[in-house]
């Protein structure tokens, strides 16, 4: 950090967009500052505090916020490509329509986000905790997800195509409507999830945990469809009848 805590407020409290490209912010505590268009490009937010701080139509481009929290932080309209973002903290976060296509999201913790309608085509979310996140109709296709925690996630009609799912944990998530053609979940956690008119086509099942699951005929117009020669029961899945 190359700057005292209060060189940093009075620079964020002047007038006009606040530049801070390139600088040293690590272990900054930016709480509840107004940054609204602020020019962070390349700069290192590892650990900094930015709970509900205003990043709105920000520049991040190439930004550090390893470690950083980011609970109730304000995103929209910011740049984020090429952001790093291993390990932040995102509680209770609106991240609605983010556009985190291959962002770096590992180990990140986005508990109880809304991520509804949110792009996250190819990023990393590797072990990543998504515990009770609102991911309806978010775009997933060929995320990595290895290890992460979607349990009681939402992720009604998102497209998880091509997804890595390998002993991700997604005990009670909501997967109705939801494709997840092709996608590895080899050795994951479905215990209790919601598989109405879910599409698992192609999808890789080795290992998988989906004892007691419950599911409609293909058949039916709540039906699951199942990779071919895939037998759901012998598997221990339950078939309900209408």
């Amino acid at each position: 950090m190359e700057f005292s805590e209060s060189e940093l407020h009075a620079i964020v409290n002047r007038p006009g967009p606040v530049d801070l490209s390139n600088r040293d912010l690590s272990g900054a505590n930016l709480k509840k500052l107004n940054l609204y268009r602020a020019d962070l490009r390349g700069a290192n937010l590892e650990d900094a505090c930015l709970i509900q701080a205003d990043l709105q139509a920000a520049d991040l481009e190439g930004a550090c916020f390893e470690n950083a929290v980011l609970s109730g932080a304000k995103l929209q309209g910011s740049n984020i490509r090429g952001v790093d973002w291993t390990n932040a903290l995102f509680w209770r976060t609106n991240l609605r329509d983010a556009p985190f296509s291959m962002a770096n999201l590992r180990g990140a913790k986005l508990i109880e986000c809304n991520l509804v309608g949110s792009f996250l085509i190819c990023a990393n979310l590797q072990n990543a905790n998504l515990w009770c996140a609102n991911l309806k109709k978010a775009i997933l296709f060929d995320a990595k997800l290895t290890g992460s925690n979607l349990e009681g996630a939402n992720l009604m009609y998102a497209r998880l195509d091509d997804a890595i799912l390998s002993y991700s944990e997604l005990s009670g998530a909501k997967l109705d409507h939801a494709c997840l053609i092709d996608a590895d979940l080899s050795g994951a956690n479905l215990d209790s999830v919601s598989l109405r008119n879910t599409d698992l086509s192609g999808a890789i099942l080795n290992g998988a945990n989906i004892e007691g699951v419950e599911y409609y005929s293909e058949k039916s117009w709540q039906g699951t469809v199942w990779p071919e020669g895939f037998d759901p029961q012998l598997a221990g899945a339950v078939l309900l009848e209408e």
